[in-house]
């Protein structure tokens, strides 16, 4: 009975600190530190060192999809807000042998 008394207490007293501390929160980067500054690449040429490792990653997913037994998968590489190679490996359909491209559809949780 204490045990019960005692779990009910601090699951309330919990409940109430956490709706007052963080009523009006504001959870912006700045809010935690007025110095701060967002991240960013000093790498001029990252975007050439990455597509020169494009057969190597496009490798990696395709060998990872056999090796886990994947029917299919697409990947795609985002930097500075610009698609910059996409792939994919495998059947969307196994049945009827049609390939996964750029535009084929995924459950939610397959991602």
């Amino acid at each position: 009975m204490k045990r019960l008394f005692f779990t009910i207490t601090f699951l309330f007293t919990t409940s109430i600190y956490s709706q007052n501390n963080f009523k009006n929160a504001d959870y912006s980067p700045i809010a935690y530190d007025s110095n701060y500054q967002a991240p960013y690449f000093i790498d001029s040429n990252r975007v050439q060192k990455i597509e020169a490792a494009f057969p190597i990653i496009e490798n990696m997913y395709t060998e990872y999809a056999k090796k886990n037994h994947y029917p299919g998968l697409a990947f795609g590489i985002v930097v500075d807000g610009k698609l910059l190679f996409s792939g994919s490996t495998g059947y969307s359909d196994i049945e009827n042998k049609i390939p996964v491209d750029s535009k084929s559809m995924f459950h939610i949780s397959s991602i």
